[in-house]
């Protein structure tokens, strides 16, 4: 029983090819002859010149191939005659479907004897349909296993199981009954196993005391990446990523057992953080925006770029050497295999916050909107050469002329730094605005002969606001006494934007893809306590505000080449320019402090309205003095520059299905430069009475 239809696979992926050597064998060409999708029988087939035999009932003939190069096939029927071409090396098998009633329909399909299972993940796909029969009966409810990782079927009332299948050779079992069997892209091809009366496995109506359970091992439950590796693998793919709807990959790989994630950014696997863990991006190191260490912040990274996750928990060869611990892969989506796009918004209301009022930054910038500071928070020039020319005693003239300064000029210099750095202290106050998201994707492939040309591009933006409410920080001494006993109230606004474009070119054994990927993430925060502090016991006020700015940027080129005609040998290069960096052009933080016998830390903790500002506040602040010691603004500015070069060549030696051997080798080189400036500014008490009303 044997039927056309058509399934068309245009984008052949970029994979590697697990094909063995070649072997001689017989039967390496398949011809199925149909005349407008129905098989013909009986069909001469003709084989470079010589009679090769006719078509059976289901349109099949199977021909061996006695040398390789360039064949000619002509299928004389009667409903016309066809002729096909192709070329096949030693070993080869060769899939031709024609139909004699449709000129120009026929498809050729080369390829190796013994295929892995990424191999066959793109290849063209048919429909087998199996028949298990005992003597004369059908056999029903018998488990026929599909060799290659195709899991198993079970056969219905009729003894009928059908799979559909990626074309190639594959082994059927039945209990101790085996047959092999050739699929053939497009075509639904029957195949007959006969059992003998005490061969197979029946499920017979189970008794009340007793429970039959059957089940088969289904490897297609598992990504690619997990069933081909000796080494412990968990792989998040696209469609696990679509279903979780996650915003970033920080939150989607806690979905994995045995990983964490620390602060909401950093991942942990297995326990192990820090520089014991490594993530790398489409193969190729990242930089970090993180001042003490190079761990990446995964929260920059949003989910709907990432087309699969990989987490490494085994240390391998070709793994960054500081991946003791494991190793995150972070595989961005590429150009699709057919026009597809999306848009997506989203807006929320957070009670108690959305439309009231909230204590912000008093700096004020003209594209805070999209998370950008324009200048506006930057650190004062003049500010700046002022610190310089005190820091080193003397001030050089433009005509060359050094002077030492003199304490009043030293004065005049660091009261002129004084007024130039008064201004942003105090809080603003501004109604917090609904949360909202928008989003956009779209890609597209383009035919140009026999070569690929398709793109993929997405733009996220978002804009929360989040807040602490009614908090309590308190620390104690070794004797258990209360120390410090604030309350405070905290108010965050996160924008993020991100962007990816990634282009590719897919011709013959050769893909090349530029991929290119932004994201940034600014957090404008601003907290406000008040209580009592655990050195002196007196009553404090103060405030902390941070303009945080942090970017990734990346341009990759990454190849791909299938270096033989076998496809045995594969080779992959990338050279990728990232940067990282964070950005904090303002952190203020101010403190007053003040006996309890003018202000009573309790009361003060009670009465606060962290919704006005400090000079609206009832009579409870009294007698309070700015600590030049604790009132600073200090200015940060990181970036991170990572150029890593890398390729790598792989030899499939054999695959039979059940087992494979490869051998790898490759190289690497990466540069990094990574700098910081920090400058911090503050008053100091110079003797004079600092109480303020």
């Amino acid at each position: 029983m044997t039927q056309q239809f058509r399934v068309w696979r245009t984008l052949p992926a970029m994979m590697a090819l697990m094909v063995a050597h070649a072997a001689n064998a017989a039967d390496e060409l398949l011809v199925y002859v149909f005349n407008n999708g129905v098989a013909v029988e009986g069909a001469a087939v003709t084989l470079d010149g010589e009679e090769s035999g006719l078509t059976r009932r289901d349109g099949s003939l199977f021909i061996d191939l006695d040398e390789q190069g360039l064949h000619v096939v002509t299928v004389a029927a009667p409903a016309g005659e066809s002729i096909a071409r192709f070329s096949a090396g030693s070993g080869q098998l060769v899939d031709l479907v024609l139909d004699v009633a449709e000129s120009g329909d026929t498809r050729v399909d080369v390829y190796s004897r013994t295929e892995s299972s990424a191999d066959r993940k793109d290849a063209p796909v048919g429909t087998l349909e199996i028949n298990v029969r005992k003597g004369s009966s059908p056999a029903a409810q018998q488990l026929v296993v599909i060799s290659n990782g195709q899991g198993a079927v079970s056969t219905n009332s009729e003894g009928v199981a059908s799979k559909t299948l990626p074309r190639g050779l594959y082994r059927l079992s039945v209990g101790d009954t085996t047959q092999e069997v050739r699929v053939a892209g497009g075509v639904t091809r029957g195949s007959l196993i006969s059992l003998p009366d005490d061969t197979g496995m029946t499920i017979d109506m189970p008794a009340l005391e007793e429970v039959f359970v059957i089940a088969s091992f289904d490897p297609t439950g598992f990504e690619v990446s997990e069933r081909d590796t000796a080494n412990i693998v968990d792989t998040i793919g696209v469609e696990m990523l679509t279903r979780f709807g996650d915003s970033d990959v920080a939150a989607s790989v806690v979905r994995v057992p045995g990983i964490s994630v620390q602060d909401d950014k950093y991942v942990f696997i297995r326990g192990l953080g820090g520089r014991y863990v490594t993530s790398t991006l489409n193969n190729s190191t990242m930089p970090s925006t993180n001042p003490s260490k190079r761990t990446v912040p995964l929260d920059l990274f949003p989910s709907n770029f990432v087309n699969q996750l990989d987490i490494k928990k085994t240390f391998l060869p070709y793994m960054p050497g500081e991946s003791t611990g494991g190793n995150l892969v972070i595989n961005t989506k590429t150009f699709p295999d057919e026009r597809a796009g999306s848009i997506s918004a989203s807006i929320g209301y957070v009670s108690d916050l959305t439309g009231n009022s909230v204590a912000v930054d008093a700096a004020d910038g003209g594209f805070d909107l999209v998370g950008w500071d324009d200048g506006t928070r930057e650190e004062d020039i003049a500010i700046k050469a002022i610190a310089e020319i005190v820091k080193q005693g003397t001030f050089v003239a433009s005509n060359g002329d050094s002077y030492t300064l003199d304490p009043t000029t030293r004065g005049e210099l660091l009261r002129a730094a004084g007024i130039l750095l008064n201004e942003n202290w105090d809080p603003s106050f501004e109604s917090a605005t609904p949360n909202g998201s928008f989003g956009v994707n779209y890609g597209d492939l383009f035919y140009f002969d026999d070569a690929e040309l398709g793109f993929y591009s997405a733009v996220n933006y978002s804009n929360d606001w989040s807040k602490r409410d009614n908090g309590i920080r308190r620390s104690y001494t070794a004797s258990g006494n209360l120390a410090d006993d604030l309350a405070y109230k905290s108010f965050s606004n996160n924008i993020d934007i991100s962007g990816l474009v990634s282009i590719g070119l897919n011709w013959g054994n050769n893909t090349l893809e530029w991929n290119n990927l932004i994201s940034r993430s600014t957090e404008s925060f601003y907290e406000r306590s008040v209580g009592q502090e655990g050195d002196e016991f007196e009553t404090v006020y103060q405030h902390t505000s941070q303009w945080e700015e942090r970017q990734y940027l990346s341009s990759q080129i990454v190849g791909s080449h299938f270096l033989n005609d076998g496809g045995s040998l594969f080779g992959e290069w990338q050279f990728t320019a990232s940067q990282a960096r964070r950005y904090v052009p303002g952190r203020t933080e101010v403190r007053f402090r003040t006996p309890q016998s003018n202000t009573n830390a309790a009361a003060l903790r009670s009465e606060f309205d962290f919704g006005q500002s400090n000079d609206r506040q009832t009579d409870i602040m009294k007698g309070f003095t700015y600590e030049a010691g604790n009132s600073f603004k200090r200015y940060d500015d990181l970036i991170d520059n990572n150029f890593d070069g890398s390729f790598n060549v792989t030899w499939d030696v054999f695959d039979d299905g059940a087992s494979f051997a490869k051998l790898q080798f490759g190289g690497q080189a990466i540069y990094r430069d990574r700098r910081a400036e920090s400058a911090t500014y503050g008053y100091f008490n110079d003797g004079r009475d600092p109480t303020v009303e």
